[in-house]
């Protein structure tokens, strides 16, 4: 094997470092208010939508069909 010099020992480490990274799950948290929210809001039969005001997020009930809600999925995928 021909001995890592120069610029090939970055390359070596670099993708080393990326298939590490990607090998990784990345945990996916979620707001406790956004959790209570949908509790709620699934109790009614109707889905949660979510508003940024401020710093803030406001969450309301709306009906599953709403096309602000789709329109929010959407933006999610």
């Amino acid at each position: 094997m021909l001995p890592l010099v120069g610029p090939m020992k970055w390359i070596v480490f670099l993708l080393a470092t990326l298939a590490v990274g990607c090998a990784t799950p990345v945990a996916r948290t979620t707001s406790p208010a956004l959790e209570q929210a949908e509790l709620e809001c699934a109790g009614k039969g109707m889905a949660t939508l979510a508003t940024p005001v401020g710093n803030t997020t406001s969450y309301k009930c709306i009906a599953p069909d709403d096309a602000a809600r789709r329109a929010q999925a959407a933006a999610m995928n």
